[in-house]
């Protein structure tokens, strides 16, 4: 067993409360607040982990447009911090702690920081969503592979947002054994929101598909909109609308008029990231058709609120909350024809969007913020067993 592994044991074990019962104390390391880790944060917490959070940025102007709470005042288990790897002696019980580092391949600050965990032979775990496509992800392997050494050779292990995270962690060489699928929790629905009125107005009573995010191309809304158009030319019982900040520079609404589908489409704009479930309750069946999304949290806040779920392959979601004819279908990326064909099954049979709905409920419930919580712990008690190599103190390759 290496030292780190060790030192993870003895705090699972050693450390407990009145009742004896273990206590992992728990440090996680994140660019800012949001509001969809929150719940599992506080799952963990109920679980009986002693957990600290650091933030380490604010929340940007850019995201409060996009419906984001500034965050002015956390919990009193978060702190902001300073982007230092100083920064990590703040906690007095830093060395005692068990660290999760989101994406730290990618971040020099973080991976200073796990210099310094290294260094000191303190516990950590390396955390994220696949990198992403494109020459910017490409030019950045040789960091990658020298990050997954320092992973094999200190990191209680990786874990991966998604399958297709953990494949990426293998290419970049990350011992299979120390890798670990570990999607983001689906966020609890609130149960007391009202149907947003604009977009009830809007539907009339009638069927709606509902896409959350950035109107860009990077999340597929063009894809989507001609998609509609195909697929509803001889059907008016439905509607599209789409919620976000509209970051096309106006070719969106320009798109709209010239496939002539305005009178059955909604630019329901921005809303606040509290608001979003009397949104999600307008909808009948929900659409993320990105190009590339290492996760995409909509598809786990639309299954949380019973919504039939049709995704990309290039969304991580899709492969994990969609079970394609089940509560929902996967389509190819960016192909117009293949999402068209999904859109025009519901319209056919309008009965199967309630169908899919109920069972994406039940899919949600696999990933929520309790069940999470628990298969946190477990994947770090499942480290601590594994025999290793490791040298704790030696100059870090990063």
């Amino acid at each position: 067993m290496t030292r780190c592994a060790e030192a993870l044991a003895d705090k699972l074990t050693v450390i407990r409360d009145s009742s004896g019962n273990a206590i992992p104390k728990i440090l996680v390391w994140m660019n800012y607040p949001s509001h969809h880790q929150l719940p599992f944060f506080e799952a963990l917490r109920q679980s009986g982990a002693d957990l600290r959070v650091c933030f380490y940025e604010r929340i940007t102007e850019a995201r409060k447009a996009l419906g984001w709470d500034s965050f002015d005042e956390l919990e009193g288990f978060a702190q902001y911090v300073e982007k230092n790897p100083s920064a990590v002696y703040s906690i007095p019980d830093w060395n005692d702690r068990v660290h999760v580092i989101p994406g730290g391949h990618s971040n020099p600050f973080l991976r200073k920081l796990t210099n310094v965990l290294c260094e000191k032979g303190v516990p950590w775990v390396h955390w994220s969503e696949p990198s992403g496509k494109g020459l910017v992800s490409l030019a950045k392997v040789p960091l990658k592979v020298l990050y997954a050494r320092k992973i094999n050779r200190y990191a209680l292990g990786a874990l991966a947002i998604g399958q297709a995270a953990s494949v990426e962690f293998a290419r970049w060489g990350v011992a299979r054994e120390k890798i670990a699928i570990f999607p983001y929790s689906t966020p609890p629905k609130d149960d007391r929101a009202q149907e947003d009125e604009i977009c009830t107005v809007f539907r009339k009573g009638r069927r709606a598909f509902l896409f959350a995010g950035r109107l860009e191309r990077k999340k597929g809304v063009d894809t989507l909109l001609n998609a509609f158009w195909k697929a509803s030319r001889l059907n008016d019982e439905w509607v599209l609308i789409l919620v976000g900040g509209d970051l096309s520079g106006g070719w969106v609404s320009r798109l709209i008029s010239r496939l002539g589908i305005g009178p059955s489409v909604l630019l329901r704009g921005a809303v606040p990231c509290g608001n979003m479930s009397s949104v999600y309750k307008c909808g009948d069946v929900f659409v993320l058709p990105s190009l590339d999304d290492g996760w995409g949290m909509v598809l786990s806040e639309a299954a949380s609120h019973g919504l039939a779920l049709v995704g990309s392959e290039s969304s991580g979601a899709s492969l994990h909350l969609i079970e394609p004819g089940v509560n929902g279908f996967r389509v190819k990326t960016g192909c117009i024809a293949s999402l068209a064909s999904v859109l025009s099954a519901y319209m056919k049979n309008p009965e199967l969007a309630g169908t899919h709905g109920g069972r994406s409920f039940a899919k949600a419930e696999e990933f929520s913020p309790e069940r999470n919580a628990k298969r946190f712990l477990d994947i770090l008690k499942s480290w601590a067993a594994l025999p290793g190599s490791a040298q704790p103190v030696v100059k870090s390759e990063l």
